[in-house]
């Protein structure tokens, strides 16, 4: 199995009811991958869970900044394939058809900016279905809440067999349709990971049966600066 880390996204900013902007990152700063969680870049914390729950061999596609991830992989021996997605800033969901290709091996799908942990991890490796997504075994928020959709489900992490990659071709395409389909993802920025969880979303429900990993409780994203340790400690702002 290899792993596929989508981390080409750069920071975006949402426009409020009141006619303002609310950066949910401080614009031009470094990718989110590289922020600190709890002492550790989450690019290194993904990588230490990806290995430690058995997935050796890993992909990681870039796009803004990409150089800044290009040299602290190098810096920290990391050992990651790099590939770039050279739309990341117009074409999200194109990440996903960037990491995929030419891959010849079942593929992990994961985004780049969530907190994980190798018993996550190990459940995607023993799963013996070709296509598996996340299952939360209890309640979460909102019926329709965009992290969690439909039953509880989650797709920041998705596992695809080689057999099955072909899964995603309606997706690149057809995402505004997808998007479509649900009020909160309406005029949905063409950068916005949540594109790519539309896509995600869609595609692998489309292709039933598909495995449920369960986990409890819910797979958090880096979504707010504030969830990060260069927001109180200045030191750590590159």
């Amino acid at each position: 199995m290899k792993a596929v880390i989508l981390a080409a996204g750069g920071h975006r900013s949402i426009k409020l009811r009141t006619g303002g902007v609310r950066n949910l990152f401080p614009p031009y700063m470094k990718p989110k991958c590289l922020f600190h969680v709890k002492g550790q870049t989450i690019l290194t914390r993904t990588v230490n869970a990806l290995r430690q729950g058995g997935v050796q061999d890993i992909r990681i596609v870039v796009g803004y900044r990409h150089k800044d991830v290009e040299k602290f992989i190098a810096k920290h021996g990391l050992d990651l394939e790099v590939v770039y997605n050279p739309d990341w800033d117009r074409d999200a969901v194109r990440s996903i058809l960037e990491g995929i290709n030419g891959l010849e091996d079942d593929a992990l799908i994961l985004f780049g900016d969530i907190i994980i942990n190798a018993e996550i991890i190990r459940k995607f490796v023993e799963c013996p279905e070709p296509i598996a997504w996340v299952k939360i075994k209890k309640k979460y928020g909102l019926a329709h809440h965009h992290e969690v959709l439909r039953g509880n489900r989650q797709v920041y992490i998705v596992k695809v067999a080689r057999e099955k990659l072909n899964v995603f071709d309606m997706a690149y395409p057809n995402t505004d349709w997808y998007l479509g389909r649900y009020s909160f993802y309406k005029n949905v920025p063409l950068d916005s990971g949540i594109r790519i969880l539309g896509c995600m979303y869609e595609t692998i429900h489309r292709n039933q049966p598909v495995a449920e990993v369960f986990i409890d409780p819910p797979i958090v994203d880096v979504d707010l600066f504030k969830q990060t340790d260069e927001w109180s400690n200045k030191r750590l702002r590159e």
